[in-house]
C-alpha cells in the first residue's frame, strides 16, 4: 500500500502546480434605487438587455436579472441610501460583480450600452 501512495505522490510531483489565471472582472457602473413598492434594485446603465441597447440590465433580490428602461426607472423611483442598498451590494458581489457605484450617468454610458448591443447583434449575425 505504501508503494501505491509513493507512486501517486511521485506522479503528482511531476505535474506542474500551475493554476490557470482567472481573468479579472471589470468594474461595472451601477445605480441603486428604491421602487414604489419599497424594493431596492440595481440599474446597470452600460449593460444592454436587448439587441438595440434601449434597455439596460437590472437586478433585484426578488426576480433577479431583467431589463428595464433606464429613464423610466429613474422617474419612478428614488435613490437608495447606503443602508438600503447594502444587502443588494453584498449579493451582487457574491455572484461576481465588481461594482462602481455612481449617482448619475453621463450620456457616454448610454452610448456604450447601445454600442455593445449593436456589436453583439452584428457578431451573432455573422
Amino acid at each position: 500500500m505504501a508503494e501505491l501512495w509513493a507512486d501517486h505522490f511521485a506522479e503528482a510531483a511531476q505535474c506542474p502546480n500551475e493554476v490557470p489565471e482567472v481573468p479579472e472582472v471589470p468594474e461595472v457602473p451601477v445605480i441603486f434605487r428604491v421602487g414604489r413598492d419599497g424594493e431596492v434594485f440595481a440599474l446597470f446603465p452600460t449593460l444592454p438587455n436587448d439587441r438595440h441597447g434601449f434597455y439596460c440590465v437590472t437586478y433585484e433580490q426578488i426576480g433577479q436579472h431583467s431589463g428595464a428602461d433606464y429613464f423610466g426607472c429613474i422617474y419612478a423611483s428614488r435613490p437608495a441610501t447606503g443602508a438600503e442598498s447594502e444587502p443588494l451590494i453584498q449579493e451582487l458581489e457574491r455572484i461576481g460583480y465588481r461594482l462602481h457605484i455612481v449617482q448619475c450617468v453621463p450620456r457616454s454610458m448610454h452610448q456604450s450600452r447601445r454600442d455593445q448591443a449593436g456589436a453583439r447583434y452584428a457578431e451573432a449575425a455573422q
